[in-house]
């Protein structure tokens, strides 16, 4: 692969949601570069399988706004890392929710 050689894709399957709701997911966790168009075709390919198979996305490890936008573009379900927020305790998760719902009324 061109460009600093750093790419590798961890793929999985996970269940979510409660005993009585359980939804399968694909678990994408990135660890590349998005400079390299070969990376990002693969990761887009990877997304396009699990959309094939009516399977939500996951993908953890965006750090940048490119990242973001490429993923969303490509229709990932859904996106976690640190371009989002960096990682929290659950007291701190729970005051921020708390205080979202509060300022919402």
């Amino acid at each position: 692969m061109a460009g600093d050689g750093r790419a590798a894709v961890d793929l999985g399957i996970i269940g979510m949601g409660g005993e009585d709701e359980q939804v399968e997911a694909l678990l994408l966790r990135l660890y590349l570069s998005y400079t390299d168009r070969e990376a990002a075709d693969v990761v887009c390919a990877i997304i396009s399988l699990a959309k094939a198979l009516r399977l939500p996305v996951i993908a953890e490890g965006v750090e940048t706004e490119r990242q973001a936008v490429l993923l969303a573009a490509a229709g990932c379900s859904f996106l976690q890392g640190w371009h989002y927020g960096r990682p929290m305790s659950p007291e701190i998760i729970e005051k921020r929710l708390l205080g979202m719902k509060e300022m919402a009324g």
